[in-house]
């Protein structure tokens, strides 16, 4: 007897083919629209002078800000915004003027994903291991202005980024979806064993699938189950 045996390998269209909006590009909308806008808001409103999304030498001067004066500067064009309450009109300007996070935001890591040619949050990863290059070169070449503080900077941003995605994509309900139910059904009817390799965050794929000695799930990356997932990245070139 023949077995028969299938391998199925799981990315990132599998849940978008869900409508699951789990592209880095749409943890990035809306941490903007969820996270910064209402903190910068918040501050505003408050004369907060001190958060930790915040750099101090932007938060500091907000805090102190009054409508006695107004010039075109970043700071008093948000403050003026944050006044008004308004979260469209100040996420159009962020949006149109991008640049402006990388003098607001304290992870720089964070800010450089939102400006400039970083803009494709698919290569989160690659714009991490492009941070760690020059910082491998110079402990090689020239250890002794190497700083260490700057390393641990880094990962420090990136720890907090992988935290926030983690935490939004628990934000996602999970569904099935009758065209790939029906899908997957016609495939495994007839299968020994079939072995899942499922480079997704989410667990979706374990929905369409039993308890069984017959199946496997391979989850590469980690799970937001565990709270522990991977970011990998590319190492081609160094």
């Amino acid at each position: 007897m023949i077995e028969r045996n299938k391998i199925f390998i799981i990315g990132n269209g599998f849940d978008l083919a869900h409508n699951f909006r789990t592209r880095f590009s749409d943890f990035a909308n809306y941490y903007l629209e969820e996270k910064i806008i209402p903190a910068l808001i918040s501050c505003i409103k408050n004369r907060v002078d001190e958060h930790p999304m915040f750099k101090s030498t932007f938060i500091g001067p907000l805090s102190k800000k009054y409508n006695n004066s107004f010039e075109k500067t970043p700071v008093e064009i948000i403050w003026f915004i944050g006044q008004e309450e308004d979260r469209n009109a100040m996420k159009k300007y962020i949006v149109e003027n991008d640049s402006v996070l990388g003098l607001i935001l304290n992870n720089t890591l964070l800010a450089r994903l939102y400006t400039g040619k970083d803009k494709n949050w698919f290569d989160i990863e690659n714009i991490y291991f492009k941070e760690l290059i020059p910082l491998k070169e110079l402990a090689i070449k020239k250890p002794k202005t190497f700083k260490s503080i700057n390393l641990r900077q880094l990962n420090k941003d990136f720890s907090e980024i992988k935290l926030e995605v983690i935490n939004y994509l628990k934000t996602i309900e999970i569904d099935i979806n009758e065209k790939i139910e029906t899908f997957l059904i016609s495939y495994l009817k007839d299968v020994d064993f079939a072995y899942f390799i499922n480079f997704n965050y989410t667990t979706s794929v374990r929905r369409y699938i039993t308890n069984s000695d017959k199946f496997l799930v391979n989850h590469i990356h980690g799970t937001l189950e565990e709270n522990n997932i991977i970011f990998g990245y590319g190492n081609d070139q160094n």
